[in-house]
């Protein structure tokens, strides 16, 4: 009998076991389905980040090849300016003497914009992807510069550039000082004045409003 005991109780007890063994493993089964939304929007931050990083890497690349262009382009002006004394009026005009090719944007795949006022001064701009990048203010180019900035109508779409030694960029900055109708140079900005150039220099305002095609219109 107390033999027949035992093994009741050892049948019984192996039974419990199993019985727990199998509600374990069931409550293990699978994640819930909080556990795979965070484990999701871990993986989703976790590609955004290296997704913005190799894209600010690919921007950086991409100006650093701009500017080297640039740099190249400065050198090759000069050669250019020392053998016919004066500098090329379009960027064909290095080709093929100067360089193999015309340099162009690694990214419209257009040539650089050349702006000059004859033969002694150029000024080439182009466009940085990273607005952030220290030699836009270091160009002067903070408010955007381009052909004919800073006067009516002048092209202000670029944010880097290079010139001839001596020169600036014609940048676009908020310049407040124009020609009045009687000639002299004041801060019109705030006022209703419709002008055909905008000065940051007091000195250049004075020089320009001697001539009568600088003068503004009252609106």
């Amino acid at each position: 009998m107390a033999a027949l005991y035992w093994k009741t109780l050892f049948l019984r007890k192996k039974q419990l076991q199993n019985s727990f063994s199998f509600k374990e493993r069931k409550t293990r089964k699978g994640f819930t389905l909080i556990e795979v939304l965070i484990v999701v929007t871990i993986i989703s931050l976790l590609i955004l980040i290296a997704l913005w990083a190799w894209q600010s890497q690919l921007a950086k690349g991409k100006d650093a090849r701009r500017k080297a262009d640039l740099n190249r382009l400065e050198k090759v002006f000069e050669d250019f300016y020392n053998d016919n004394n004066c500098y090329p009026n379009d960027l064909n005009d290095l080709v093929p003497d100067y360089l193999s090719e015309v340099l162009v944007d690694p990214v419209t795949r257009q040539a650089y914009e050349l702006s000059n006022d004859g033969c002694h001064t150029y000024r080439i701009y182009v466009n940085l992807d990273n607005e952030d990048d220290l030699a836009i203010a270091e160009a002067g180019c903070t408010s955007g510069c381009g052909p004919g900035g800073g006067t009516l109508g002048g092209d202000c779409s670029f944010n880097y550039g290079v010139c001839n030694s001596g020169d600036e960029l014609e940048s676009c900055e908020s310049c407040s000082l124009s020609c009045q109708t009687l000639g002299n140079c004041d801060d019109l900005l705030q006022d209703n004045w419709n002008c055909p150039r905008w000065f940051c220099d007091l000195d250049q305002c004075i020089e320009a409003c001697a001539n009568p095609a600088s003068l503004c219109t009252e609106i």
